[in-house]
């Protein structure tokens, strides 16, 4: 066999082996997912219709109020309109009135985020690096961006996958499928940290 056949062999094993990780961890997190609906199913079952329905009806606050039943008074329409618009308005005050760590919470983890994410990309865009030494900078930015009190499950979900892949990589260096693969990835990580909208 040919040094090619056997290198072209090596990197099919290799794509065969990132897309089995990946399959495994999309099979958990659906199966988490369908446990929480069967939780909320058997709930929903106990708690019966006459008990959503009393709910319900408490929330839109009984049977004492105004027009249509829905605690809306005519005459204060005005008002409650300019207090919503007054609301939308004034979120970002609304921010700055409250603790520290919550004022300008997005902009102070997207900056968090790159600073900690873009040697990352940089050592993958060369290419220099081993598999192993780009699982240990992972492994340290999720160690420093991942709260264990209030952890964001999805990026920590996806920061265990691109691990177990380098991880088995070993020494080896990885292709460039796969280092586009990761980029995407830590793209995403960016998105989801600093509250952004999930690119697709």
């Amino acid at each position: 066999m040919t040094a090619s056949k056997v290198s072209d062999l090596d990197r099919l094993l290799d794509e065969i082996q990132t897309s089995l990780v990946e399959l495994f961890e999309q099979f958990r997190e659906l199966r988490t997912i369908m446990g929480r609906a069967l939780e909320s199913t058997a709930s929903d079952m106990e708690s019966g219709p006459s008990a959503r329905g009393v709910t319900l009806s408490e929330s839109r606050g009984g049977s004492d109020t105004g027009d249509s039943g829905l605690g809306i008074k005519p005459e204060r329409s005005d008002e409650t309109s300019s207090t919503v618009q007054s609301r939308r308005s004034n979120v970002g005050t609304k921010r700055t009135d409250e603790a520290g760590e919550v004022k300008e919470w997005p902009e102070g983890i997207s900056a968090t985020a790159a600073r900690v994410l873009d040697p990352i990309v940089r050592e993958l865009r060369t290419g220099s690096a081993s598999a192993e030494v780009l699982a240990e900078f992972v492994q340290e930015a999720k160690d420093y961006l991942i709260d264990p009190h209030s952890p964001n499950e999805k990026v920590s979900r996806d920061m265990d996958i691109v691990l177990k892949f380098l991880r088995s990589r070993g020494g080896k260096p990885i292709t460039s499928d796969q280092r586009d693969n990761i980029l995407k990835r830590i793209q995403r990580w960016k998105l989801h940290l600093s509250g952004g909208p999930p690119s697709p």
